[in-house]
């Protein structure tokens, strides 16, 4: 059953995966309003079940778990050493959602941390 969307919305997160799950939670318990979570299947439904139990790396072959394995390493080579937080995150969405992306002309808009050194 889904509800009727709402006019207006703070902050619109697209996809009900564990990111989008985590950015909506972790905006409403910091005390953010009309917080909208976007689906279009079931929550969850998608590539998350991987990540189940925290258990990020595993995976059905040995390749598939070592190309998971190489995806933990490459953060700590990202000069930030972390990927963004929740809010950093729904401030880009918040922009690319404005009148103000409409200057966004599709030059590469590097979201990794900083670990694109040169576009």
């Amino acid at each position: 059953m889904s509800a009727p969307l709402p006019s207006a919305a703070r902050v619109v997160v697209i996809g009900g995966g564990i990111v989008g799950c985590s950015v909506a939670y972790h905006l409403t318990k910091r005390g953010w309003k009309d917080v909208v979570l976007l689906e279009r299947k079931q929550l969850t439904s998608g590539t998350t079940w991987h990540a189940a139990g925290l258990l990020t790396q595993l995976r059905a072959t040995y390749n598939m778990s070592m190309l998971a394995k190489y995806a933990a390493e490459m953060v700590a080579e990202i000069p930030m050493g972390r990927f963004a937080r929740p809010e950093e995150t729904a401030a880009a969405i918040a922009f690319l959602c404005s009148p103000a992306a409409s200057y966004i002309t599709g030059i590469n808009l590097p979201v990794d941390g900083g670990r694109t050194r040169s576009l």
